[in-house]
């Protein structure tokens, strides 16, 4: 939900703000990898341009985005609004990347990127059986869960 998002965004926000008081900088570069559709940026973008103005506007924000299609949206929604946002269509692999120096904060954001990444886990037990891994998220703390399963 977009509720989510602004309090996701916020978190982002508040943590690179938390990397930048911490080094001393007063500059920063955010790239994102694998952005989506920006949303995760509009919103770390509008939490820095209210809590943090002067930072703000000494803000660079890369989006590196593989797709033309996505790249494009990111344009529309998030260059547009927020003028120092570069949106860079190209693989991640193949982006030359952002050099910092002794003023600037750097910071790398790769969220959908890691969502995308496998996420199930199948062990082969000595036996020969099978089994998933998985994470239960109730109760609290998360606990990992085997259970039995089969290859098709």
């Amino acid at each position: 939900t977009s509720k989510t998002s602004l309090g996701y965004a916020r978190a982002v926000a508040k943590y690179v703000l938390s990397i930048v008081a911490a080094e001393g900088k007063s500059s920063l570069v955010i790239a994102e990898l694998g952005p989506g559709n920006g949303t995760l940026a509009r919103g770390v973008l509008d939490y820095l341009k209210a809590e943090a103005p002067a930072l703000y506007k000494n803000t660079r924000y890369i989006l590196v985005e593989k797709s033309a299609k996505l790249a494009a949206i990111q344009r529309q929604r998030v260059a547009q609004v927020h003028r120092c946002v570069e949106v860079v269509n190209t693989d991640a692999i193949e982006w030359a990347g952002v050099r910092a120096d002794n003023v600037t904060a750097c910071a790398i954001i790769g969220m959908e990127v890691l969502d995308n990444l496998p996420h199930d886990r199948v062990i082969a037990h000595k036996d020969g059986t099978l089994s998933e891994a998985l994470v239960r998220v109730h109760p609290i703390p998360y606990t990992i869960h085997h259970t039995p399963c089969t290859l098709y």
